[in-house]
């Protein structure tokens, strides 16, 4: 901070500023103000930031800006991160963040990752925008275009269930046509998140005789209702 001081008044700059100061000031550059096909989606400055997922906070008018703000990054055609960038992060990274990180295991594929999905109703907007647009994931690729090695094999625990999810949800949604009321009519669970839905949505697949579940030691729920009898 005493750096930043010094070079502010060094420039003629009266105001007190701090990192956050810049951090708020490159997020929003790179989100609105780079260059068309230069601009980062929500999801890459989050990544980029290493920003907790469901970070909040208070006030009605920064709420209503961070509501404006995601409904501007649909609208976006975010570039993807070049090589070197994507470099510059793992290791800004790795030294912020070294005594937490030191026993994770390390992706085998950089650069490729998938946003948490957000609490409530919109989990589930989220998932279907995903599975299909590239710029709401981390790669440069929608999720049901991202090739096998992605998720599969050793990416199967980093990746491989995220995407699982997403898929089930997103197929399920195009199953009914798109339609957001047929939808949410079918799978109120919709409203309290993307698990009480995903669970759901694997019951309604496991009763259309799409999936086999997997039998508890107890045995099947209706072998143990028969035997309770």
């Amino acid at each position: 901070m005493k750096m930043l001081t010094w070079m502010c008044k060094d420039v003629g700059l009266t105001a007190r500023y701090t990192t956050h100061c810049f951090r708020r000031g490159g997020a929003r550059y790179r989100f609105m103000f780079t260059p068309l096909g230069q601009r980062w989606s929500l999801a890459t400055i989050r990544w980029w930031g290493a920003w907790a997922e469901g970070e909040s906070v208070s006030g009605s008018t920064t709420s209503s800006a961070t509501h404006n703000v995601l409904a501007m990054n649909s609208q976006l055609s975010p570039a993807p991160l070049s090589s070197a960038a994507i470099q510059i992060r793992q290791a800004h990274h790795h030294s912020t963040h070294r005594h937490t990180t030191a026993t994770k295991k390390n992706a085998p594929i950089p650069g490729i990752g998938i946003p948490d999905l957000p609490r409530g109703l919109e989990a589930w907007r989220a998932a279907v925008k995903q599975w299909e647009d590239p710029a709401a994931s981390i790669g440069g690729k929608a999720l049901k275009d991202w090739p096998e090695e992605w998720y599969t094999g050793p990416m199967r625990t980093i990746t491989g269930v995220k995407r699982n999810i997403r898929k089930v949800i997103a197929t399920e949604f195009y199953r009914l046509h798109g339609d957001d009321r047929v939808f949410l009519e079918e799978y109120p669970e919709a409203n309290r998140g993307a698990k009480p839905l995903f669970d759901a949505i694997q019951r309604k697949r496991e009763g259309r005789g799409e999936i086999t579940g997997r039998a508890s030691k107890n045995g099947r729920p209706e072998v143990r209702a028969s035997a309770s009898r």
